[in-house]
This record gives C-alpha cells, sequence and structure tokens, in this order.
C-alpha cells in the first residue's frame, strides 16, 4: 500500500517535471527539474528500503515471539505427559488422544512456523494468520487438556 502510494506520488511528480522541461529555451531550469527528480527517486529508494528494513524487523520479531509461544507450550505438554502415571486407569485412553491431539497441533504450529520463515511478502499475511491460528488452537486445546487432568 505504502509502495503503491509512493509510486502514484512519484509518477505525478515525474509527469509535472517533464511538463515544466518542455522548455526548451531554458538550459537552467531543465537542471533544476532534473536534480529535483533525481532527488525524488533517491528518497523513494531511502523510504522503500527503510520499509523493507522495518518489515523484516517486523518478522522477525513475530517469528521469536511465536517461537516462545510454542517452546513453553512444548514444556507444558511434556510436563502433561508426565502425569501419565497418575491418570487413572478409566481416565487413561481420554488422556492419551488428549496428548496425541496435542502433539498433532503442535507438530501443524511448528510446520506453518516454518512456512512462515520462507513465506514470500505476498504470502506473509497469509502465513501469519495460519501459524497465529494454529498455536491458538494449540494453546486452547493444553488448556482444556490441562484443566482436565490437573
Amino acid at each position: 500500500m505504502k509502495k503503491a502510494t509512493l509510486f502514484a506520488a512519484l509518477v505525478v511528480l515525474l509527469s509535472l517535471i517533464s511538463l515544466g522541461c518542455q522548455s526548451q529555451d531554458n538550459v537552467t531550469e531543465e537542471n533544476v527539474a532534473e536534480r529535483q527528480r533525481e532527488e525524488v527517486v533517491r528518497e523513494a529508494k531511502e523510504t522503500t528500503q527503510e520499509a523493507k528494513q522495518a518489515v523484516t524487523v517486523s518478522k522477525t520479531e513475530f517469528k521469536q515471539e511465536l517461537e516462545t509461544q510454542l517452546n513453553a507450550l512444548e514444556r507444558n505438554i511434556n510436563q502433561l505427559e508426565a502425569k501419565a502415571a497418575g491418570v487413572a486407569e478409566e481416565n487413561r485412553d481420554e488422556f492419551n488422544e488428549l496428548i496425541n491431539e496435542l502433539n498433532e497441533k503442535k507438530a501443524e504450529a511448528s510446520g506453518r512456523l516454518e512456512q512462515l520463515e520462507s513465506a514470500s511478502a505476498d504470502a506473509w499475511e497469509e502465513a501469519k494468520s495460519g501459524v497465529t491460528e494454529a498455536v491458538n488452537e494449540l494453546q486452547n486445546t493444553y488448556d482444556r487438556a490441562a484443566s482436565r487432568f490437573q
């Protein structure tokens, strides 16, 4: 969106500059217009570069936050699995089903996180949404299992 707006502004400015440059009688005006055009192009490149850097930092921070969440959930799941010996025999099948479901959802969330790493700029939002949903599902499943077997 920012790129499109910046590009449109650049096109308009370049059009205005080119109209002003049609006067062949005044070479000085052409030089000024050329310098202005070069300045606009340079600023546009700098702005684009800064935007790319900001997005990269944002992606890195988001990924690190999700990795932290997944690691914490994995520790919690391991603790829950350690309680298996204390689960009554009549509840063991239900407990094992929940543990299997947790492990499946953990694998799905981890896979989505890996996809996020290789997502193009165009696919970033979709991948971000998918991994967020997978982590939330894992968290909800863990909460349900933990409350059932505490």
